[in-house]
């Protein structure tokens, strides 16, 4: 099983630049000049698909961005932690996928059960 992320397809650069499953965030394409996580993701989720292609028996996860207990290096609850503190107070166009550290384990339980190549 690979772990990806929705960051494969990463956010749009702009409304010139709309993104589905079928684009990915490698090659600059998106408008935008640098997003190195979404970008490494992608990388390695096509190395994954490689493999498949190759006979390996390959499930994929798109995560979307993680929160939940056990964050204590505030890594990715900064911005809801701010937000309820009133620090933060702005909203962007679009969105974020959240989902709840606990859902992903379940969601990779349940790939490695019933996922297929």
């Amino acid at each position: 099983m690979f772990t990806s992320s929705v960051a494969t397809v990463g956010p749009a650069g702009g409304p010139g630049h709309p993104r589905d499953e079928g684009a990915w965030l490698v090659d600059g394409d998106d408008g935008r000049a640098d997003f190195r996580y979404g970008r490494t993701k992608a990388a390695g989720e096509q190395a994954a698909l490689e493999a498949a292609k190759g006979g390996l028996d390959v499930v994929i996860t798109n995560p979307g961005f993680v929160i939940g207990p056990g964050d204590i290096h505030r890594v990715s609850s900064w911005p809801v932690e701010e937000y309820l503190r009133g620090r933060l107070r702005f909203t962007v166009p679009g969105g974020l996928s959240y989902v709840d550290a606990r859902d992903v384990v379940t969601g990779h339980l349940q790939a490695e059960e019933h996922g297929r190549s």
